[in-house]
């Protein structure tokens, strides 16, 4: 049901802010997108069971959070990534400011399966601004075990960067080879 929805909330999103871009828009909606149901519990699946991200997506849309994202990404906010045992991927994001002008986002939650690793470009890994529509580039680095054990064909994690009442979210999805 979020497509009929999604272009509504869209259309309001570039009311408030029509200075953001198409990409910007999904951007703020992908990455506020809530990873629980109204009443806190975790979002079920067609079978009841706990919903993985290619059932949810980025999560179930809080038109709230995105009318004030804190970080709008201008580049697609989700990560997929394909690896073989021993393989490492790099990737480039790049975010902008649309929140405070002074303010520091740290990465405060990160989620991986096991065998799996994440560099991010900085350490600590920090996104620093001092103006608002101010654009920094981060990048991240997945690395797959060499000894990584037949887990499935897929997974899933995420990562989040926080600064004070912001949280930006960002979802991975994995294909093992």
């Amino acid at each position: 049901m979020a497509c009929p929805h999604l272009p509504d909330i869209a259309a309001l999103l570039k009311s408030a802010h029509p200075e953001w871009s198409p990409a910007a828009i999904k951007s703020v909606i992908m990455t506020t997108g809530s990873q629980v149901s109204r009443n806190g519990h975790a979002i079920r699946d067609q079978r009841d069971l706990p919903a993985d991200m290619f059932a949810i997506g980025s999560g179930h849309v809080n038109p709230p959070k995105a009318h004030d994202p804190g970080l709008a990404q201008l580049n697609y906010p989700s990560f997929s990534v394909s690896l073989k045992r021993g393989d490492s991927k790099t990737y480039s994001r790049t975010v902008t400011n649309v929140g405070m002008a002074n303010s520091s986002y740290t990465i405060r939650d990160i989620s991986v399966p096991q065998g799996i690793s994440i560099m991010i470009s900085s350490h600590p890994p920090e996104l620093s601004f001092t103006s608002v529509h101010q654009k920094l580039t981060y990048q991240v680095t997945f690395t797959r075990d060499v000894n990584d054990k037949e887990k499935g064909p897929y997974g899933q994690g995420h990562m989040a960067w926080v600064s004070g009442k912001y949280t930006v979210r960002t979802p991975f999805s994995f294909k093992f080879e």
